[in-house]
């Protein structure tokens, strides 16, 4: 059952990034949760698999380490822009331009939604970063409620399945 949600989570969030690519009108995106005090890819599109595979990014690294400890997107249109972080340079696009925006809901971090190589080679421009930021809200909210309906049904499955502690009666012998 375990397996099959992680299945269910995993063919979830690919199809969203494939959704985002579409939406975007992006060659490249990637969906990265936190675990502990890193990040690391759960799904993409338009990376190598062997690489993203291994990418685990301890927040503060990186763009989308900066991105999730400052909780703040990055909208990087091109070089040379104001920006509070840079590119690392190991990879290759299209553009200079990118978009990484954290995924927060009620506090808590749970990840960041990268976007680049923009079909048409524009830069990414405000609305594209503020359509980034709604789909992050909106993404963000599904996320917790996935998780807090997992953590319901785990509770459920544990009531239903743990037998129940009886309360230990002293025998007594009566005459």
């Amino acid at each position: 059952e375990a397996m099959a949600a992680e299945h269910d989570d995993g063919a979830m969030s690919r199809a969203l990034v494939q959704r985002f690519c579409d939406a975007f009108a992006v060659d490249r995106c990637s969906l990265m949760r936190v675990d502990e005090q890193h990040l690391q890819i759960t799904a993409h599109r338009g990376l190598d698999p062997g690489i993203a595979g291994r990418v685990r990014l301890p927040l503060g690294q990186g763009v989308a380490g900066w991105v999730a400890h400052h909780r703040k997107p990055v909208p990087m249109r091109k070089a040379g822009d104001a920006s509070p972080v840079r590119p690392t340079g190991v990879d290759s696009y299209n553009s200079d331009s990118f978009v990484s925006v954290p995924l927060v809901h009620r506090n808590r971090l749970l990840g960041v939604l990268n976007l680049s190589n923009k079909r048409n080679g524009q830069p990414f421009d405000e609305t594209d970063l503020d359509r980034a930021m709604m789909a992050s809200a909106v993404l963000s909210l599904a996320m917790s409620q996935r998780e807090e309906s997992e953590e319901h049904l785990r509770a459920a499955a544990t009531a239903l399945l743990d037998p129940p502690v009886a309360p230990q009666v002293a025998e007594t012998n009566t005459p």
